[in-house]
């Protein structure tokens, strides 16, 4: 079992690395935020897609297809969502300080320390993957359990917590398009906003 689970980590830690890696070769490449997100919810799709393809989708392991499933239902939502986001408004305001500004030479410490500041963005946001998926990962490795009520329960939430980000997100995009300067306070969001974010 631990030799399935190591397995399983590594396979999931060489996508989700490659994945990123190649997110910071084209981002620092074309001097562009507009792929981060893309590629940072991506990368959890490709780790649980390796993960269904090597338990071959066994029917009788529901569990790891449900939490597999729902990881890539998840994370193509929300990738292309934010890539949708990114593309329509043009930019991500939090990135901007991991780029050169006009005129300011590569490695400069006292600015934006391109491409360094950058490539140490794109490695976190690899190892925020990787340690995320870990149960998802741990569970696909398992031998196979018997679902039980708690186990439907718990696919229900995870279900319905999906559909709340996604109702969420949209109710925010559409606020914003009228407000830019205003904290979204209306619908879902109101409810289920992370804190730091307008």
């Amino acid at each position: 079992m631990a030799l399935a689970v190591t397995n399983n980590l590594i396979q999931v830690s060489k996508v989700i690395g490659a994945a990123n890696l190649v997110g910071f070769g084209i981002t620092a490449l074309f001097e562009t935020h507009k792929i981060t997100d893309l590629v940072g919810a991506g990368s959890f799709v490709a780790g649980s897609a390796i993960l269904l393809l090597k338990t071959k989708m066994d029917l009788s392991n529901l569990r790891s297809l449900i939490m597999n499933g729902s990881v890539i239902a998840w994370g193509a939502r929300l990738s292309s969502f934010l890539f949708y986001r990114v593309l329509t408004l043009g930019e991500d305001k939090r990135l901007h300080d991991f780029f050169r500004a006009k005129d300011e030479k590569f490695l400069d410490a006292s600015k934006s320390f391109f491409p360094i500041k950058l490539f140490s963005f794109w490695a976190i946001q690899a190892g925020w993957g990787i340690i995320c998926l870990l149960p998802v990962t741990i569970t696909s490795s398992l031998p196979a359990i018997k679902m039980g009520p708690l186990s439907y329960i718990s696919a229900a939430i995870l279900l319905s917590g999906i559909a709340i980000e996604s109702v969420a997100d949209y109710q925010k995009y559409i606020f914003k398009q009228k407000n830019k300067e205003k904290w979204c306070d209306v619908g879902l969001w109101a409810l289920a906003r992370h804190p730091n974010c307008k």
